[in-house]
């Protein structure tokens, strides 16, 4: 199996002011040297987003967060995405595994996701 990070991580990982910032840092920037440590190819744009403009009590300038996201981050990480055919054979099967909604993002049948993360995240 795969481990998968998603955007929550990401961002705890970039941010400082992060609850879970220490944790998610060493587990991006240290547990990849053992095994890989994927996000989705939509975690990126999920984590620019939340830097730059969401619902966090910070906004990051665009160009910060696309350098810190390029040299700092994503070097670390294994880039994943689903084919077409495999993303629509998810939502075919998500009701079976209980997945609703923003949930069809992080989840596929070849993959987990990382059960490193504090309880909450």
């Amino acid at each position: 199996m795969t481990d998968v990070i998603d955007t929550s991580v990401l961002v705890a990982g970039m941010v400082g002011a992060e609850q879970f910032h220490d944790l998610c840092r060493e587990m991006i920037v240290r547990r990849f040297q053992h095994e890989p440590l994927c996000i989705y190819l939509h975690g990126i744009a999920e984590t620019f987003s939340t830097l730059t403009g969401g619902r966090k009590p910070f906004q990051m300038p665009s160009s910060l967060a696309a350098d810190f996201l390029e040299t700092d981050f994503v070097p670390k990480l294994t880039v994943i995405f689903l084919t077409p055919s495999k993303t629509l054979r998810a939502m075919r099967d998500a009701q079976a595994r209980g997945v609703r909604g923003g949930g069809i993002f992080d989840r596929s049948p070849a993959t987990r996701r990382a059960s490193h993360a504090p309880r909450g995240f």
